[in-house]
């Protein structure tokens, strides 16, 4: 079995997130035996939004202008 939670913010200048994953595996080999093997993990973010660099912008531009955006 296994599952995860995913949680986010996002603003014009700022993100921020969490992911929390967990995995549980049970297996009988017979004969008394049995293996159960739980793993659980978390990621956090955080970031700020940068402005392009000018040559990435202009070319953002040039691609609205053709498409209308």
């Amino acid at each position: 079995m296994d599952g995860g939670l995913q949680l986010g913010y996002s603003s014009e200048r700022f993100i921020a997130g969490a992911f929390l994953n967990f995995e549980s595996t049970f297996t009988d080999n017979g004969g008394g035996s049995s293996v159960l093997n739980d793993q659980g993990y978390a990621r956090v973010f955080v970031g700020i939004r940068l402005d392009p660099p000018e040559f990435i912008a202009r070319q953002a531009r040039k691609i609205n202008e053709k498409f209308g955006l």
